[in-house]
């Protein structure tokens, strides 16, 4: 039997011991591709929806009680960049006669500001009050507050890099969520106290659709590399200063090698394609450390540390053994793992079991971080030359310029042990890996 190269050598552990082969790129017990898979999106999808629209008529009869009035602000409801801003006032009464009111006023912070209400016309000729001006105008779109704004690898609304993203299909794919600082145990271990800053962390892992955007920007290669100091992590007091022109030549040689490269699995695990199709919602696979500093400085982010990444994990003082909590039973899955992720039974592996990010909504974390553990390690930019975490930590990173780096979370062929809070592995920062992606965290 060919057993897959991976299966040679686990750094991490028996994290790979699960498929042999009768023949190259043939695994066994096979199933068709995605069949199984296809089916259990489409079931969950069909009852978020369900519930989706049971939720509207109770939305609409809430919605009710906040309908009328002058100057009522709208709800302040949080979008993916910003907040909604408040609705524009309503017109003042009309004056006497015939005159009308004039219009609200527009809605204020928005991105665009709502256009108010206009006022009615004014009551009797006797110069008596008019009746009451319109109601305000909408107020303006989510805006883009302290500067924030949509992450360029979405700003093309492509598939896999638009709204199209999680088990509805409809969610920002560049989604980014806030993380609220604190002191917690790292690996759930009382002897690795550390105290981090509030920060942002993307909900979703960086999608193959993601990094086309970063490809067909020119970057990523040493035609195109990083400007030098970019892409720091501004927790770090200092220690991270950004990208170093030394790195270049660690990146590939142009965009037909950088291509060529990510499709780094003889038995096809790769989630690249030449072409954008079915996958453009995974993950991207077999991407280096350097490769994902290189993506998080254009998109205008950073890599986590250690510390940040398990911070949002264990949910903070919460110390979850995993993401989600503490359920283990697999019923109903929360995380893509041991093989399970397309809807088959454990074992039974297959390159279908690197799913979509975000098919899994009960495992979210704390703060509405999905895919935290499962379907492929997140790269973090601890350095590996010294295992342990560092002692003290306040906003600490392990950064020795080592030649490997930590890795969070497990994989979808990994067993459920490796999704726990408190395993980390260890791996080259050039090496490429199928079970291997990475998200970017951002400044407040």
């Amino acid at each position: 039997m060919d057993l897959h190269p991976s299966l040679k050598r686990d750094p991490a552990g028996p994290d790979y011991r699960r498929f042999h082969h009768h023949h190259p790129g043939h695994f066994y017990p096979r199933l068709p591709s995605g069949s199984l898979q296809a089916h259990y999106v489409d079931r969950m999808r069909l009852i978020t929806s369900l519930a989706l629209w049971l939720a509207l008529p109770l939305a609409a009869l809430a919605s009710l009680g906040c309908s009328v009035g002058d100057d009522l602000a709208g709800a302040h409801a949080p979008t993916a960049h910003g907040v909604s801003k408040a609705d524009g006032g309503g017109g003042p009464d009309g004056g006497g006669g015939n005159m009308a009111g004039p219009a609200g006023a527009g809605g204020i912070d928005g991105a665009q500001s709502g256009a108010g209400g206009s006022g009615a016309a004014g009551g009797l000729p006797s110069g008596s009050s008019g009746s009451a001006g319109g109601a305000g105008g909408a107020g303006g779109t989510g805006g883009a507050p302290q500067g924030l704004s949509t992450p360029p690898s979405c700003q093309g609304n492509t598939p896999g890099a638009g709204h199209d993203c999680g088990l509805a299909g409809s969610d920002d794919c560049c989604a980014v969520l806030p993380v609220p600082g604190g002191t917690f145990d790292r690996m759930n271990d009382p002897a690795y106290p550390a105290t981090v800053s509030a920060f942002r962390l993307d909900k979703y892992p960086i999608t193959v659709g993601r990094f086309r955007a970063f490809i067909a920007a020119g970057q990523g290669t040493q035609e195109a590399p990083p400007a030098p100091g970019s892409g720091a992590n501004p927790y770090t007091g200092g220690r991270d200063t950004g990208w170093k022109p030394a790195w270049n030549a660690h990146l590939a040689a142009d965009e037909a090698a950088l291509r060529s490269a990510l499709h780094c699995d003889a038995w096809e695990w790769n989630t690249w394609t030449q072409d954008p199709g079915d996958a453009e919602r995974k993950p991207i696979v077999c991407v280096t450390y350097y490769e994902l500093r290189a993506f998080c400085a254009w998109d205008g982010g950073f890599l986590p540390t250690e510390a940040q990444f398990n911070h949002a994990a264990v949910g903070g003082d919460e110390q979850r053994p995993y993401p989600w909590g503490s359920d283990e039973s697999g019923v109903p899955l929360r995380a893509a793992y041991d093989c399970m992720g397309d809807g088959s039974p454990a074992q039974q592996c297959q390159p279908s079991d690197i799913t979509e990010v975000g098919l899994f909504p009960l495992g979210v974390g704390r703060w509405g971080h999905l895919d935290l553990s499962g379907i492929a390690y997140n790269t973090t930019l601890d350095s590996l030359d010294d295992f342990f975490p560092q002692v003290p930590c306040n906003d600490c990173v392990r950064y020795d310029e080592g030649e490997g780096t930590m890795n969070w979370s497990g994989s979808g062929v990994a067993k459920l042990f490796k999704l726990k809070n408190d395993h980390r592995a260890g791996y080259p920062k050039t090496a490429r890996y199928y079970f291997r992606s990475g998200r970017c965290a951002r400044a407040l």
